[in-house]
């Protein structure tokens, strides 16, 4: 299946919301039991939405021919990849890659020479792969559960 990666536009925000919570809930299932994932993606949600800010990244969307979107990342002029989610569906098809890839040549053009980005303990080995390495981690509670993540920084140049 050909995947269309494109700038993502402000009619895309409800399907980028929607891709977080179903991967949110599926990144919490493997991580805690079911009963507490919902809850966890809810809040996880909550949190994200109210930073889909168009304006102040650079926003892709990873979209099948039909134009469903099945991936999404985000780049902050800071470095900062603040978003990076593929549909549980379509995971392990080098879609994450893609769209890194092209985080990687919006940096270029920024003159950005590190980016950074948190994970969480599923998603650090895909980071990981792709050369970031661990700064540091911490551990905070969301919706009633203990959750870890990992701050990561990747030199891009020197």
């Amino acid at each position: 299946m050909k995947t269309i990666i494109r700038k993502a536009t402000v009619a895309d925000a409800a399907a980028i919301s929607k891709l977080f919570y179903e991967t949110a809930n599926e990144v919490a299932c493997r991580l805690f039991v079911a009963e507490k994932a919902e809850e966890l993606a809810t809040s996880c949600l909550n949190s994200n939405a109210a930073n889909l800010n168009f304006g102040n990244g650079h926003y892709l969307v990873a979209a099948n021919p039909d134009n469903v979107i099945i991936g999404c990342t985000a780049l902050q002029c800071t470095g900062e990849i603040d978003l990076l989610c593929v549909h549980p569906a379509q995971q392990g098809r080098g879609i994450a890659s893609n769209l890194l890839e092209r985080l990687y040549e919006f940096a270029d053009d920024m003159h950005l020479n590190m980016l950074t980005t948190t994970s969480n303990l599923v998603t650090f080995p895909f980071f990981e792969k792709k050369g970031f390495k661990m700064q540091g981690s911490c551990s905070h509670e969301i919706a009633g559960v203990q959750l870890t993540t990992i701050t990561l920084a990747k030199r891009l140049w020197l």
